[in-house]
This record gives C-alpha cells, sequence and structure tokens, in this order.
C-alpha cells in the first residue's frame, strides 16, 4: 500500500466528514464558517489514490488558553474501513509538524469522548467539563506546539 498526505481543499473533504461524523444529516452540516478563511489547512491521506482521512485545520483562539497562535482541529474523518491501520495518526502527525513550521503555538480541538484515547496517544491533554455537541459527548483536548 502506497500512503500519501497532502493538502486538499475544502470540498475535498466534505463527503468523508458527512459519511463518517454526521450520516443522516443534511451536507451543510459539515460546512463550517471556518472553511473558507486564508490560513485555514486541509489535509488528506490516501492509501493508493483513495482518499481515507481527512482534517482541517483553522487559526482560530479559544479562550481557555493564552497561546497567542493557535490552530483548532476540527472535521477529522477516517473512513470505517481504514479505521485503526495508523491512517489518523500518521495524518495527524503530519499536520503537527506543519503547524510547527508556520509557528503555531497550540492545537485544540473539541474531541469526542470515543477518540480522546487516540488523541491522548498523540499527548493531547483534556481540560474543562464534557459537553454535547449534536447529542455526541465531547471534551476540549490541547497540544502545546512549542
Amino acid at each position: 500500500m502506497i500512503y500519501t498526505i497532502k493538502e486538499i481543499t475544502v470540498d475535498q473533504t466534505r463527503p468523508l466528514r458527512h459519511s463518517v461524523l454526521r450520516p443522516g444529516l443534511p451536507v451543510e452540516s459539515v460546512i463550517y464558517t471556518e472553511d473558507s478563511q486564508k490560513e485555514s489547512l486541509h489535509f488528506g491521506l490516501y492509501i493508493d489514490e483513495l482518499l481515507v482521512t481527512v482534517a482541517s485545520f483553522y487559526k482560530l483562539s479559544n479562550s481557555l488558553f493564552p497561546a497567542l497562535c493557535q490552530y483548532q482541529l476540527r472535521g477529522m474523518a477516517t473512513a470505517p474501513a481504514f479505521r485503526n491501520k495508523n491512517a489518523g495518526n500518521m495524518l495527524l502527525n503530519y499536520a503537527i509538524c506543519r503547524l510547527k513550521e508556520i509557528n503555531a503555538d497550540l492545537l485544540w480541538c473539541n474531541g469526542r469522548l470515543v477518540a480522546q484515547s487516540f488523541y491522548e496517544r498523540l499527548d493531547f491533554k483534556t481540560i474543562g467539563e464534557m459537553f454535547l455537541s449534536v447529542e455526541i459527548p465531547h471534551k476540549v483536548m490541547w497540544l502545546a506546539l512549542r
């Protein structure tokens, strides 16, 4: 298998985002305000030319953190047939390196509780209480980049 990670367009993220994160909801539910901001980044991991994992990164500050240059991870999705095959890990590590290159100080996300251990294996920490988003339990998670 050949793994390739590259920057993609937001339109390329949406089919996978929708099928994994918001099945049964309108496709508009995976169109985020920050998608088209100049500093937004969208990455995809391909296995043998098939897009299997996507994630978007937005220059967006969270008041929980004092860091100056913050990015939010949002819309990370891996096709079910490719979960637990290291695709998400590889994509997120690649993105973390890219964010460090542009001098980001901190990466944060509203992580689903079912994915908490995934983020913790990458050294993300949790802060605050659990909350519901689209009726799914989440926690704010963060990673210092510097």
